[in-house]
């Protein structure tokens, strides 16, 4: 169940609550513009394709191990639109998974799931005679020409030459986890008082403690991250909760997180450099994120004896390629290790202070300017600059 994670959770008033899990999909296409995003509605993953034809964007889709967006009901065709109609501050129109079997035929997910709920623009599908046959299914633009509504559905050529008032139009993608085990919380009690545990599969080695105040994507926030390199099934912690909230939840992860990959790599370096002390670390990212994908390559820079290691891991289990420079690394001050956050607490301080969910880099430096006192998780966002997370202070605050 490589790179597969599990929820659970526990609702302070509604008792005991196990959520579906999912798997996290490596973003494998240059055309992806975002993703993956997790739908609140479905559990289900999305990307974001750069605008093409339906058919280029469904082989991408597929090369994604899934397909153009099935949209079942209601919340899901509006969670789809509101997240992508208008993503980057740019309008445009998205190809779903919806196409007619034959030229000039009826309709039906490309999924092969069956075709109940639509969403049609009054009027359509038209199969308009200007065309050479409008065999795909888009969702409108906001702000077109015609003066139609966003996000309702229009049959469409595929290039789309013709109504140009639709484009840019962009495929998105929906990535449907196979199943995973449960996380199973209960209270419990020692000598020490109250704990809540979480029981998980033998092959957990990260176990991520949320807490919300609502069931919603953006209410949760990372309160504890747990580590074990060989893998547990047994996790508890104190029943305390750093914020007033009232619902408690678990991600279990059987791929270790980017503080765990960063530690093994570091030792990796210290085999032949015992001396090595840490300066800046990065995963390598290739398109903007809402959280770090498990499958992301990292990139670590030390100083050593004569001079400085630049520290390459290519996937989660590969050996890493060490590069030795003669000089010495400027810019950035030693970094004390292991740092008191990890990533995934980062990435909630980062929303919870405000500044969005996505980033397209993240780096771990404490840089040499006055005032940098501590290491930071600093992340470039696609609209806010640069964010700097301290990882001691827990301070968020935008860069100069």
């Amino acid at each position: 169940m490589s790179g597969s994670w599990v929820v659970g959770s526990f609702g302070m008033r509604g008792g005991l609550v196990v959520l579906a899990g999912l798997l996290v999909t490596p973003i494998v296409h240059s055309q992806s513009l975002v993703g993956p995003i997790v739908s609140p509605v479905n559990g289900h993953q999305y990307h974001l394709l750069a605008e093409s034809s339906w058919q280029d964007a469904e082989a991408t889709a597929v090369s994604l191990k899934g397909h153009l967006a099935t949209v079942r009901s209601p919340e899901e065709q509006a969670w789809v639109f509101e997240q992508f109609g208008q993503w980057g501050g740019e309008s445009r129109s998205l190809w779903i998974g919806l196409r007619r079997t034959a030229p000039g035929g009826s309709f039906a997910w490309v999924s092969g799931e069956p075709f109940s709920y639509t969403h049609w623009l009054p009027g359509q599908p038209d199969d308009s005679p200007l065309t050479q046959g409008e065999n795909h299914v888009h969702m409108i633009n906001s702000g077109n020409a015609y003066g139609h509504p966003g996000g309702f559905w229009n049959d469409l050529a595929s290039p789309n030459s013709v109504f140009t008032v639709f484009n840019p139009v962009c495929g998105v993608v929906e990535v449907i986890p196979p199943s995973a085990p449960e996380v199973r919380l209960a209270v419990v009690q020692d000598s020490k008082g109250l704990l809540i545990q979480a029981e998980t599969p033998l092959s957990t080695v990260r176990l991520v403690w949320e807490v919300a105040t609502a069931l919603s994507p953006s209410s949760w926030s990372v309160v504890d991250v747990q580590s074990d390199a060989v893998g547990r099934a047994k996790w508890v912690r104190p029943l305390i909760f750093e914020r007033s909230s009232e619902f408690l939840r678990v991600r279990a992860f059987d791929t270790p997180g980017f503080n765990a990959r960063l530690d093994r790599l570091i030792r990796e370096v210290r085999v032949t450099h015992p001396e090595a002390v840490l300066l800046e670390a990065n995963p390598v990212l290739s398109s903007i994120v809402t959280e770090l994908p498990e499958w992301v390559g990292l990139r670590a820079v030390l100083r050593v004896n004569g001079g400085t290691v630049v520290a390459e891991q290519t996937d989660l289990w590969g050996d890493p390629r060490m590069d030795f420079r003669a000089i010495p690394w400027m810019g950035d001050m030693d970094l004390p290790w292991p740092v008191a956050m990890d990533l995934e607490q980062a990435e909630s301080a980062l929303r919870d202070a405000g500044f969005g969910s996505e980033y397209r880099t993240v780096t771990l430096r404490r840089p040499v300017y006055p005032g940098m006192t501590e290491p930071y998780f600093i992340f470039g966002t696609p609209t806010r600059g640069f964010i700097f997370v301290g990882t001691v202070t827990r301070k968020v605050f935008p860069g100069n």
